[in-house]
């Protein structure tokens, strides 16, 4: 749904507007936004709103991984044994 409506939304804009809609800036968790970009050919920026904690985690989930702390199963290290 939330595609088509964003299409609909820069399409009323752009038509109706002198100034057009050249460039979107999402939220990197918002994917859908990247078809509409690609599909209009709008340039898309994409940030990611989450905190330095959240970006070191997912930086050093393999060591994570490689070290035992964790494993893909979601246990935390010899918790759930």
């Amino acid at each position: 749904m939330m595609p088509n409506k964003l299409e609909e939304v820069i399409n009323d804009i752009n038509k109706n507007n002198d100034e057009k809609i050249t460039c979107i800036i999402a939220d990197c968790y918002m994917g859908w936004v990247l078809r509409v970009a690609r599909k209009m050919g709008i340039r898309l920026a994409l940030f990611c709103p989450s905190s330095a904690a959240v970006l070191a985690v997912s930086m050093s989930l393999q060591k994570l991984m490689d070290d035992r702390v964790i494993n893909c199963r979601s246990e935390i290290g010899g918790l759930n044994k």
